[in-house]
């Protein structure tokens, strides 16, 4: 919530407090025209549960230095797939989750 500006004012627990429901039960909407659609919010009660997310795959790449390209061949995946990963628009199943922690151990213990 905190990479995009509409969300900023629910950091105030009085307006968060104001969540309602959507009328079709398929977003969450406060004062104010804002709004979550569902597949965001699993999305983060995702990351919040320690599974990867977008932020956490781009700050992965971040972190090593990888660009799309590069990022695609550690992990043997097209740079589309990554691509998306990045973006959220494809969720990240947990092999690849796993696969980026496994390849930032090998890189870790290489540079020691």
């Amino acid at each position: 919530m905190r990479r995009f500006k509409l969300y900023r004012p629910l950091k105030h627990a009085a307006l968060f407090a104001k969540a309602i429901a959507d009328p079709w039960g398929h977003a969450v909407n406060w004062p104010g025209d804002i709004d979550m659609d569902a597949d965001q919010l699993y999305e983060l009660g995702r990351e919040q549960a320690g599974e990867w997310g977008p932020g956490r795959f781009d700050a992965w790449m971040s972190s090593h230095g990888l660009s799309l390209n590069a990022a695609a061949d550690a992990l043997g995946l097209s740079r589309r797939m990554i691509a998306h990963y990045r973006t959220g628009s494809r969720p990240i199943p947990r092999v690849v989750a796993l696969a980026c922690e496994g390849l930032s151990m090998r890189w870790k213990n290489r540079a020691a």
